[in-house]
């Protein structure tokens, strides 16, 4: 008898495969999971342009680390591609998922003024609430991504495989994430 049982597919994996093509078999110093931003992205590129790293473009408002697929990709690009760390960059902009969410508009629509320059200021105040509230995701799927059963064997030999990044939109900073301190650190300040 032949089984006919379907076998499950990660896609993530299936498109990291499509875009390195013959380079599968090369060695990556990098798999970096983003936020799909052009200018971002653009600024990733140019500073790792001396080493040899992939890029997987996922919506950060549709993150879920822990979710079998993500974990089954972090395992592969870790144990059988042999990358040499995950980096995952987070953007100001890039939203939290559904369940997140519920704070940032209700920070918009609370103490609303009618006059225009209170009006802004209550916009500025809404934004400012959402941006914390995406940098509490970012933070949670990182350590998603951390306490995945073979990045966290990993992660006793090697402290640094999996960084974290998170790009300020409003002014153009990238901070890194330090689990130590529980803070963000910007790694170049705006003169």
């Amino acid at each position: 008898m032949i089984n006919t049982a379907t076998i499950a597919v990660n896609q993530h994996i299936e498109t990291l495969k499509s875009q390195l093509g013959q380079l599968a078999s090369c060695q990556l110093d990098y798999l970096i999971i983003a936020h799909p931003d052009n200018h971002m992205i653009g600024q990733i590129k140019s500073a790792f342009q001396n080493k040899t790293f992939a890029i997987l473009t996922l919506p950060q408002d549709c993150w879920a680390m822990e979710d079998e697929e993500v974990a089954g990709l972090a395992d592969w690009a870790v144990n059988d591609l042999g990358v040499g760390g995950l980096l995952l960059v987070g953007h100001s902009q890039g939203g939290t998922p559904t369940h997140y969410v519920e704070v940032c508009p209700a920070a918009a629509e609370s103490g609303a003024s009618t006059n225009r320059i209170g009006s802004l200021v209550d916009r500025v105040k809404a934004n400012e609430q959402c941006v914390r509230e995406t940098e509490k995701h970012f933070i949670h799927e990182l350590e998603c991504l951390r306490t995945t059963p073979a990045i966290e064997s990993r992660l006793l030999r090697d402290a640094k495989l999996v960084q974290g990044l998170f790009y300020r939109s409003e002014s153009g900073t990238f901070c890194v994430y330090d689990g130590n301190t529980k803070s963000f650190q910007a790694l170049l300040k705006n003169c």
